[in-house]
């Protein structure tokens, strides 16, 4: 990956982020819905329900007398005033107390599946419609959406190709316009979203020259040609 890879400013920072440590916390917990369900006085059978949006877990503690350290992941039996009138309000729902049970319960939400997705910068090298020098070449790869779109324009700078002589290890640098061609997303089977944005740059001479160099000394990273 080329560190000094530079586009336009709609790309993600690929700077480690305190804020990535923050997202895996919240992941972590688990994910839950609380619900208002009513049952029959006689019998027990369930009524109806209401997933209850937007409340404030400490008042509800405080509502119902529960330790400020218990997640009220139990049921609890809707009895006082106070409960009454705060779930109606909440709901916008009149509570029948006199025909129905209701119960404050906690429901665990199960997990939607967790696809990696990645996307991929892939530089187009079909010069001059030579197809004995066609494919493409992966110019840089985030885990976050570059938010770009068919003919956007941008530049690539100092993409480094490293080699080796009598004299020691460098690199060669070249610097060069692109423009997005298409996007083409690819879902595999164990859950991973490839989104590859195939660019062609009209500084010809460039990828030409940047072309020669990774055959010479590192053909093995240009990819065979595609349908784009």
């Amino acid at each position: 990956m080329n560190s000094e890879f530079l586009i336009n400013p709609k790309l993600p920072n690929k700077k480690h982020d305190n804020t990535v440590l923050d997202k895996t916390e919240e992941i972590s917990k688990p994910k839950i819905d609380r619900v208002l369900r009513w049952f029959e006085k006689e019998g027990d059978d369930l009524v109806g329900e209401k997933v209850i949006s937007n409340v404030n877990l400490e008042h509800l503690q405080k509502l119902f007398g529960i330790d400020s350290e218990n997640p009220m992941y139990d049921c609890y039996l809707v009895e006082s005033p106070e409960q009454i009138n705060y779930l109606q309000n909440l709901l916008n729902l009149e509570l029948d107390t006199k025909s129905y049970d209701y119960l404050v319960e906690c429901d665990m939400v199960k997990p939607t599946s967790v696809i990696s997705i990645k996307y991929k910068i892939c530089l187009l090298i079909n010069l001059e419609g030579d197809p004995n020098r066609g494919g493409y070449l992966i110019v840089d790869e985030f885990n976050e959406n570059p938010g770009l779109s068919k003919d956007d324009r941008f530049y690539i700078k100092n993409w480094k190709v490293g080699y080796s002589n009598s004299q020691g290890l460098g690199n060669l640098s070249f610097d060069f316009e692109v423009q997005v061609m298409s996007l083409q997303k690819t879902l595999f089977r164990h859950e991973e979203l490839l989104t590859e944005i195939f660019v062609e740059s009209p500084n010809r001479e460039e990828i030409k020259k940047l072309v020669d160099a990774l055959r010479e000394r590192n053909p093995d990273v240009i990819k065979s040609s595609t349908n784009n």
